[in-house]
């Protein structure tokens, strides 16, 4: 079980990550057009190519900007140029290190303005992070996904709180998700979560070590959203650093 941390930093230039440490990343989705362009020139030409293919250039600057806080962060640990870090996909499109000796595992999520990189080493980690959206129907999405046990919770809250303990429920469901790996289409009611502010797995029908061999963490991106943390194994320490724009060139 664990309480939220709060708080960002500027990150180090020459990062190193071992096994008793988790290190969140965050940035902004929003920049000036020359940042973007800047950002542009460390993707390769495939990555260039999805960013002119979104329906606005907004959403397209959102992509390259998120791509280049992914390279920027990764060439710190590599000692390497944000252009020269390689990846290679898995069967459900999840990103890795392409041929490195380097064991670092990362995670990149956004929502709404924010995007954060979680970065470990050795150990699978899933993160996610949700914008709260009051307008939405929150007890009918609840009710559909959420397990019986989860819903019985849920419908505890009133109010704020219960859009709060929605938020929780579901960015620790996605993050769980995607530290298992093979998506995001698994049942979500076949696994259970606490919607308190201490975060825990549960119980789960999907992995056989449960809680045991997951933890679980909750973190505050800002912005009005939830952040919610999966890795593989014991608890670890986690530092929160900022991917400053105006400082692009380190």
């Amino acid at each position: 079980m664990s309480a939220m941390t709060s708080g960002w930093v500027p990150g180090p230039t020459k990062p190193v990550v071992d096994a008793s440490a988790l290190h969140l990343w965050r940035g902004s989705l929003v920049a000036s057009a020359g940042v973007v362009q800047e950002c542009r020139t460390w993707l390769n030409t495939s990555e260039q190519s999805r960013a002119d293919r979104f329906v606005t250039d907004d959403l397209g600057a959102r992509f390259t900007l998120g791509r280049a806080l992914l390279r920027s962060v990764l060439g710190r640990y590599l000692r390497c140029d944000p252009s020269d870090v390689t990846f290679e996909y898995g069967e459900q499109g999840k990103p890795r290190l392409a041929e490195s000796s380097h064991p670092i595992e990362f995670n990149l999520t956004h929502s709404a303005d924010v995007v954060v990189l979680g970065v470990t080493s050795h150990a699978a980690i899933g993160i996610d992070v949700e914008h709260r959206r009051a307008s939405r129907d929150l007890d009918g999405i609840a009710r559909r996904y959420f397990s019986a046990t989860e819903v019985e919770v849920y419908e505890r809250f009133e109010g704020s709180e219960r859009v709060d303990a929605f938020y929780r429920c579901w960015a620790r469901k996605e993050a769980y998700l995607k530290a298992k790996g093979g998506g995001l289409s698994a049942p979500l009611d076949r696994f259970v979560v606490t919607l308190t502010p201490e975060a825990e797995l549960v119980s789960s029908d999907l992995d056989e070590s449960t809680h045991c061999g997951w933890w679980m963490h909750r973190f505050d991106p800002g912005g009005g959203c939830e952040g919610a943390l999966c890795v593989e194994g014991c608890e670890v320490r986690v530092s929160q650093w900022e991917w400053a724009t105006e400082n692009l060139a380190t």
